[in-house]
């Protein structure tokens, strides 16, 4: 009969020969007991062996489970977080996106003495609080995933000097105007803005503005340069604008702003023919960060030209630092282009020197300078590995340069 365990039902099949009474039979039966013995001396080894991988298995199921729920705990833990008794000495806060984290973590009408820079998803209602609970709070970085209407009158700060809204939903003209009207003291301002066609104020002046970027509403069909408008700004030095630069919107507003614009950011999606021209009128900039889809225009546009002109005319003369990002792959020729454009910079009088170029190819995650059918010639990339061995800070496609003898030494 086989005998077999109640809580993992492992069994022993050995037959076991039932005993004798008569001590004469045991002697002639000793052989097959014998047997009988080593065979559940084997059963025991195999059980033990199955023991030993099954309550392996049970303690790596163990600890998985263990991880799951210390994970599930902590969730718990941050939502139901007291940290009322830390609020008054905090100077920076920065919160996870997870509404269902943040909300209610700061009670009521609490006071924020020492906070100073705050990264929050808070609702409308809960931001209204911090401004009147946080009164030295200089930097906001506002996550706002719904299009609640916001009481701007309630969020006035002449402390709060840096702004940025990320949210899919754009303020209109009004909401924008009232935000800088309200924060005063605002050096930097990021957020989305659908200014109306119709809007014919005259531009109001707000000089401590240094800094705005203005994000693309993908749902309206009026770029959000047109929210210059709406501004004067003489003391703008950086402006972040990712839409086209229609020169009968930044010429009269750097005309009447007087400002200097020192680093710019923009995208050449639609307007390719008309780049040289529209950034020409940025004569100061030393920074630009410039989104296109193919690289020979924009490598075209801000190269010297040919032209009858001598030397070849060169717009942004004081240009240190560029980044260019393209939606299409490099081919050969691009390559040779770049180290003309750097040779023709270096060589075209009253010019300032390149520092660093850098080239992104969106979605391309891989390759390097002889790892694909497109790449340079073995000269051209000799001459780049000795534009970026002599001091250009040098990238393309975000893994050049590779490792050169001289690097190795």
């Amino acid at each position: 009969m086989p005998l077999v365990c109640q809580n993992c039902g492992q069994s022993l099949t050995a037959p076991v020969p039932e005993a004798s009474a008569s001590p004469y039979h045991d002697v002639f039966s000793a052989p097959s007991y014998r047997t009988a013995l080593a065979e559940v001396q084997v059963e025991i080894a195999q059980f033990k062996a199955y023991s030993k991988r099954y309550i392996s298995a049970l303690v790596k199921q163990q600890e998985e489970v263990e991880a799951r729920l210390k994970a599930i705990v902590r969730d718990q833990t941050l939502e139901q977080l007291d940290i009322l008794p830390i609020l008054h000495r905090l100077r920076r806060l920065d919160l996870p996106p997870a509404e269902r984290i943040c909300q209610g973590l700061i009670p009521f009408h609490i006071s924020l003495p020492q906070l100073q820079c705050l990264h929050t998803p808070f609702s409308a209602v809960e931001l209204q609080r911090v401004f009147h609970d946080a009164p030295l709070l200089a930097e906001l970085h506002w996550t706002r995933d719904s299009p609640e209407t916001l009481d701007f009158s309630s969020l006035t700060s002449n402390a709060l000097t840096e702004f940025c809204i990320f949210s899919d939903y754009a303020f209109s003209s009004a909401e924008f105007i009232a935000i800088l009207q309200n924060l005063p003291s605002l050096s930097e301002l990021a957020c989305t803005v659908t200014p109306e066609a119709n809007h014919h104020h005259s531009p109001l002046t707000f000089p401590n503005l240094s800094t705005l970027c203005l994000f693309r509403d993908y749902d309206s069909d009026i770029s959000a340069l047109h929210t210059l408008k709406l501004l004067t700004l003489p003391n703008l030095v950086s402006l972040e604008c990712f839409s086209s630069l229609n020169p009968d919107v930044t010429l009269p507003f750097l005309s009447r702003s007087g400002c200097v614009i020192r680093k710019l950011t923009c995208d050449f999606y639609e307007d390719i023919a008309n780049i040289s021209r529209n950034l020409e009128i940025f004569s100061s900039v030393e920074k630009l960060y410039i989104h296109v889809v193919d690289i020979a225009d924009c490598l075209r546009a801000i190269g010297p030209q040919c032209n009858e002109a001598f030397p070849p005319s060169l717009i942004l003369p004081k240009l240190r630092h560029v980044t260019i990002t393209c939606q299409r792959h490099m081919v050969s020729a691009d390559y040779s282009s770049v180290v003309d454009l750097i040779h023709g910079r270096r060589a075209h009088p009253n010019t300032a020197e390149l520092k660093s170029l850098e080239i992104v190819v969106e979605n391309f995650t891989e390759g390097n300078l002889h790892a694909c059918p497109n790449c340079p010639s073995d000269a051209v990339a000799a001459e780049l590995r000795s534009l970026a061995v002599g001091g250009l800070d040098l990238k393309v496609d975000a893994v050049f340069p590779p490792k050169t003898e001289v690097e190795d030494e």
